[in-house]
């Protein structure tokens, strides 16, 4: 049972007055990420309003050590030794080094473990620049998100992802982006709001230059619908076009059930990405198989399926991952456009031989339809 959290957030909140005491002296160590580990486990066993209890205090935490940090730097910077360096951090750090002042050579080994000297421009003065505009703290919007999506607070929760979202540039693991934008993404659609969740889905797949935008497809993309529309089948597509972008897969699939289910069928729009995510899970399914025999090779669509088959980890990970509703909804959209015979080498190869029987079943019952 989920604890409710509305009248014991303001107590626990006045309690971070006193508890944020024993952190007063930031250090390099990140305290601000370990309180936020603990906000974590108390989300996963629902206690709410201890997790919300510890966004906040990590939020206070991190502002405090990076205010900390920049009072530090900017002492550590005046020495005349010290400017004659110049600008470029790694000279700074080796005077920092030379003068034995540690917590100054502690503090930009901390801030360098995740962000080389290259994406300050070698700069210390960008790294200033840099911890100023860090008093954000993403994370803690993120889950301070969660807490109040689990508390069914759906708007509050968006208005925090939104805020992380914001800020994203600031993650400590900047591909955890994309699991913000899905989670605002499953929210929108949960609220049903449409418009929001394709909104939300966008912002991952902005990042692929093979999409290019929503009303006009990159040239590759143009290639394979136009590969798609011509061809009396799909072996020419599955054989020509792969795509790595693992990271986008679940956009693409949920922008093509999108476009056709829920926004009255917009063909135009379902087909492109319905052709990124089978193309994208084709690509990733060619890739385990080869991990797990070196000797494979792509011969066609049966062969692959035959081949999963084959191997039981491989069939269970891709009916997890939920691979093969990329095919299936990309021949349901085919045939709506009227490219039957395409839709049709889709769902025989399905039927026949893929290793999940419910989407063999769902095949089949596709292909009497047809006929």
């Amino acid at each position: 049972m989920i604890k409710p959290i509305r009248f014991t957030v303001l107590f626990l909140q006045i309690l971070i007055l006193f508890s944020s005491f024993a952190f007063a002296q930031p250090s390099p160590g990140n305290e601000a990420w370990r309180v936020l580990e603990r906000g974590k486990l108390a989300f996963e066993q629902e206690e709410l309003g201890k997790a919300l209890l510890y966004c906040e205090q990590a939020r206070e935490i991190h502002i405090a050590e990076f205010k900390a940090y920049k009072e530090n730097l900017e002492k550590a910077l005046l020495p005349r030794e010290v400017k004659k360096a110049g600008d470029d951090i790694m000279k700074v750090r080796s005077v920092f080094e030379k003068r034995s002042d540690s917590d100054s050579v502690a503090i930009l080994d901390a801030i360098l473990l995740n962000h080389p000297p290259s994406s300050f421009y070698y700069s210390i003065k960008n790294l200033l620049t840099w911890i100023d505009n860090n008093l954000v703290y993403p994370e803690a919007d993120f889950l301070a998100g969660q807490v109040y999506e689990g508390e069914g607070e759906n708007y509050l929760a968006l208005d925090y992802y939104e805020k992380a979202w914001v800020n994203r540039g600031f993650l400590d693991i900047p591909d955890e982006r994309f699991t913000l934008a899905y989670r605002m993404a499953d929210l929108a659609y949960n609220m049903k709001n449409f418009g929001k969740r394709e909104e939300y889905l966008q912002l991952i797949l902005i990042e692929d230059p093979v999409y290019g935008k929503p009303d006009a497809p990159g040239a590759t993309l143009a290639a394979m619908v136009r590969t798609l529309e011509t061809e009396t089948s799909t072996d020419r597509f599955f054989l020509l076009y792969r795509n790595t972008n693992y990271s986008a897969l679940k956009a693409y699939q949920d922008l093509a059930s999108h476009y056709y289910y829920d926004s009255g069928k917009r063909l135009d729009r379902a087909l492109p990405v319905a052709a990124l995510a089978s193309t994208i899970s084709l690509t990733h399914l060619c890739e385990v198989l080869k991990q797990a025999d070196f000797d494979f090779t792509y011969k066609d669509f049966p062969d692959l399926l035959i081949r999963t088959e084959k191997n039981a980890g491989v069939a269970r990970w891709a009916q997890e991952t939920k691979l093969w509703d990329s095919f299936l909804l990309l021949a349901i959209i085919l045939s709506e456009k009227g490219k039957n015979t395409q839709a049709e080498s889709i769902w025989t190869a399905l039927a026949h031989y893929c290793p999940d029987k419910m989407i063999a079943r769902k095949a089949e019952t596709e292909l009497h339809v047809l006929q």
